[in-house]
């Protein structure tokens, strides 16, 4: 994986928020019928009304999150579905604490 691509999806506070709300898809989007948050993902268009952002807005970081390998994206009809890949991101801090000299 391109550790630049990553360092650059969590320099953004939008980015961390996103990745924040996917940690708890129930919690946050158990209001999407479409599918289950936590089993399929939640839809991108959920995720720009929790930013407070258009869907375009959204889209970008999300695709941001998916280049460093955070997110993975599923398309289902018309709608894409978000959901955070833990192994990803869990690497990507074990190689930060490494990098840094922090004890893990």
């Amino acid at each position: 994986m391109d550790r630049s691509t990553q360092i650059r999806a969590m320099a953004s506070t939008r980015r961390l928020r996103i990745l924040s709300l996917l940690a708890r898809p129930k919690a946050q989007f158990g209001h999407q019928e479409s599918a289950d948050p936590e089993a399929f993902g939640v839809c991108m268009s959920l995720i720009a009304e929790a930013l407070a952002v258009a869907q375009p807005t959204a889209s970008r970081h999300l695709e941001i999150l998916r280049q460093a390998g955070f997110i993975t994206v599923r398309r289902h009809l018309k709608w894409s579905y978000c959901k955070r890949d833990e192994a990803a991101i869990s690497g990507y801090l074990d190689w930060l604490r490494r990098e840094v000299g922090g004890a893990g």
